[in-house]
């Protein structure tokens, strides 16, 4: 079992812990430096139920080609169609350059003129909508797409990649730009989360109710949520018999374990069986 996230606790008093094993997770699930981002507006969830009904678009706009391997590992578990954003003016390749051309256009509030433009967005209900932060914000080609079509009814869920800098600029005005559409809660990965994308990723969506293969739920590890107290974290089973095991023993519901001091370091208690054992050393 591999943990993925955890709230510290505020005291070392650990009563009791329930961990239940389900295959949505909470919106907050995060990898290395990657969150589901914009929490200060309420934002809501896509609606699960009705998720297989709807007709997916994921764009992307990517220069280093950072932004287009999350875009693809979407369309890899969503089997949804996808358009990259591209510009008719070539930028530099340098990155120093890119950095002060990016700059620029967004203190001058530019819109670059797009190339291999789509005539509608009309029959998609979801778009995915991927970019990388520049300066804090989006590309300002992400506002030449946004501007070009009426999002009226449809939903909008960004994500997008950076070294640090944080989403919530960006999301504000993906918002802004998109008149009309109701924006959801979007992914931020920066720094070394890229690593964790695999997993944090599939995490995401099925924190948001989309995480399907065409009319095919995509075969994923389980996420299982743990809460002791007032605080839950979750993490990603791995695959063998003891989870096999332990899958069968939380079909009857969440599972109370009352814990206790081990020597004065941690915390111990029984789950009133035995599972099979696959011990496997975890590299910090």
């Amino acid at each position: 079992m591999r943990k993925d996230e955890k709230n510290n606790e505020k005291n070392n008093f650990m009563p009791a812990l329930r961990i239940a094993c389900c295959h949505t997770c909470d919106r907050n699930m995060p990898g290395a430096h990657s969150c589901c981002a914009n929490e200060r507006d309420g934002r809501k969830k896509y609606k699960s139920e009705k998720s297989k009904k709807k007709k997916i678009l994921i764009v992307y706009y990517s220069q280093s080609g950072t932004t287009k391997k999350v875009a693809e590992r979407i369309k890899k578990m969503t089997g949804a169609d996808i358009y990259r954003i591209q510009t008719r003016k070539k930028y530099p390749t340098d990155y120093d350059k890119l950095v002060e051309l990016g700059e620029k256009e967004l203190e001058e509030g530019v819109r670059p003129e797009l190339k291999n433009k789509r005539k509608s967005v009309k029959k998609y209900d979801t778009i995915i909508l991927g970019y990388p932060i520049w300066h804090g914000d989006t590309p300002m080609a992400i506002r030449s797409f946004l501007e070009e079509y009426d999002w009226t009814g449809k939903k909008v869920i960004p994500f997008c990649t950076s070294g640090s800098s944080r989403p919530d600029t960006s999301f504000d005005h993906v918002a802004e730009s998109a008149q009309g559409a109701e924006v959801l809660d979007g992914f931020w990965t920066a720094g070394s989360g890229m690593g964790n994308v695999e997993t944090t990723v599939p995490a995401w969506l099925d924190g948001l109710g989309i995480s399907w293969n065409g009319d095919k739920e995509e075969a994923k590890g389980t996420i299982m949520k743990i809460t002791t107290g007032n605080t839950t974290f979750t993490a990603t089973l791995a695959d063998n018999s003891s989870v096999t095991a332990l899958k069968e023993l939380l079909k009857d519901g969440p599972l109370t374990i009352h814990m206790s001091d081990y020597g004065n370091m941690e915390k111990v208690g029984s789950i009133g069986t035995s599972l099979p054992r696959n011990d496997e050393q975890i590299p910090l």
